[in-house]
């Protein structure tokens, strides 16, 4: 199996569609095609994602203690549209020189990065909910991650120029060992 080269995939030389189409082909076939992100998203689901996106890299990239609405974080690593994890991916992503050796696992609409480890994963949704596959695969390999769900609707209600102090989300996965800061309400 010829693995991916991140650094293609993300400097845009590779369209989307190619991305995903490389993704699928390299799936073993014990894996089931539902666990795999597909290049089918309406206009809301992305205008949603960029912005929220947009809001999330903004404050990581202007403040070391970044806050958009109730989520907080130590600058790290970034914010990332899409990114990829492969089986053998670890919760310090950057970390592991071997981070895509694996098969594809799950891409998460958004991770934030916090200290070097993944701290928030957003899922925007617009008519599918996150299923149960992806939310087991992301319980399993990242252990320290939150997993949130937001609706499109939620995010494009808020005026796209002012970073909301709270977004309505559902919380799929919580942890005991999430960082809390002084200055996080």
């Amino acid at each position: 199996m010829q693995t991916l080269d991140i650094p293609k995939l993300y400097s845009g030389e590779l369209s989307q569609r190619e991305v995903a189409a490389k993704i699928l082909s390299e799936r073993p076939p014990y894996v089931k095609k539902s666990c795999y992100f597909e290049p089918k998203e309406s206009y809301k689901h992305k205008l949603a994602k960029n912005l929220l996106a947009t809001w999330l890299r903004e404050q990581d990239e202007q403040n070391e203690f970044p806050k958009v609405a109730q989520f907080s974080w130590r600058r790290s690593y970034g914010v990332f549209e899409e990114l990829i994890f492969y089986s053998d991916s670890d919760e310090y992503y950057f970390e592991n020189p071997k981070f895509n050796t694996g098969y594809p696992l799950f891409v998460p609409d958004i991770t934030v990065f916090h200290k070097g480890s993944i701290v928030y994963l957003f899922e925007i949704v617009h008519t599918n909910k996150v299923s149960q596959v992806k939310i087991d695969l992301i319980r399993k390999y990242l252990p320290s991650a939150e997993l949130y769900e937001v609706s499109a609707n939620e995010i494009l209600r808020h005026d796209s120029a002012t970073i909301p102090s709270h977004i309505k989300c559902k919380r799929l996965i919580q942890h005991t060992n999430h960082p809390t800061y002084p200055y996080s309400s």
